[in-house]
């Protein structure tokens, strides 16, 4: 979404047109995607197995990664893989292609609809910050985890386990939030939302 809407700004500053920017595109670009998606968590899957509490009258179950020996170089290459590919690349990237895009949008000379623009400028600054705060406040305490997991040696205890849970349920938050993020700040969405919550005279 970051690269996308960034192309988009960088059309607009150069009054380019985009005709590659299609459904069928998208799609191909969605599936293209998943597909790397696939592949890198793909090595996750062949160490993955279920294991079962010994001694627990319930048979509770967990799902682990089950590394071969050395288990611990295996455990922290993972660690570091994780790490690289789900944090510092996307974030980096990220960060990028917003600064250059906010960089091109604060050049842009005002036209006589320049209270218009100026405004779409404050509009599309103000969501930047916010995708990128939301972003390190749900990505930022699971990847220092990692590194603390990296370099000391805690102790599983039930605190640490609480907080680990916590953590990683943040984590999966930003996916869930960031969609409604990019849709509310959408003017045709909101209108078409407010429009089907409205009660009219032949409401229910």
């Amino acid at each position: 979404m970051s690269i996308d809407r960034y192309l988009v700004v960088l059309a607009t500053v150069r009054s380019q047109r985009m005709p590659y920017r299609t459904y069928r595109f998208a799609k191909i670009v969605s599936l293209s995607v998943w597909v790397l998606v696939f592949i890198i968590v793909l090595p996750f899957t062949v160490f993955a197995s279920i294991y079962v509490s010994p001694g627990d009258a319930g048979k509770r179950t967990s799902c682990v990664l089950n590394f071969p020996s050395p288990e611990l170089l295996w455990f922290k290459a993972s660690r570091i893989y994780t790490l690289v590919l789900g944090f510092i690349i996307p974030v980096s990237t990220t960060c990028v292609l917003y600064s250059v895009m906010l960089y091109k949008l604060r050049n842009m000379q005002l036209s006589s609809n320049g209270k218009a623009l100026d405004k779409a400028k404050k509009k599309a600054t103000m969501m930047v910050f916010i995708v990128l705060a939301l972003c390190l406040f749900c990505w930022t305490p699971f990847h220092l985890s990692t590194v603390v997991a990296l370099t000391t040696d805690l102790s599983p205890t039930p605190v640490v386990i609480g907080i680990s849970y916590f953590i990683t349920c943040l984590s999966y938050a930003n996916s869930c939030l960031n969609p409604f993020l990019y849709a509310f700040f959408d003017d045709s969405f909101r209108k078409a939302f407010r429009k089907m919550l409205e009660c009219g005279p032949s409401g229910i």
